[in-house]
């Protein structure tokens, strides 16, 4: 026998109707890496340390994380060299 009890309504959609149709591109632009690395850089290049020696260090990790990303692209030929 079947019960019939109240029914349990579905839920309203409170989505906004252009984020139902409008489709957001999420893929990232060919070289972000590299420009995300360089920014990060010019923000610890601005900041004021004791030494030298952490932002010579960050520079030559950033310089050489750069470089891999660009040999990436290259090689996928996203990019001319």
């Amino acid at each position: 026998m079947a019960e019939t009890g109240p029914v349990k309504p579905e839920p309203p959609n409170y989505e906004i109707g252009w984020k139902r149709t409008k489709e957001i591109e999420i893929e990232k632009p060919v070289g972000y890496e590299i420009m995300d690395f360089l920014d990060k850089l010019l923000e610890l290049m601005d900041r004021e340390y004791g030494s030298t020696e952490l932002p010579e260090k960050v520079g030559e990790i950033v310089a050489e994380r750069t470089r891999e990303e660009a040999a990436v692209l290259r090689d996928e030929e996203k990019v001319e060299r």
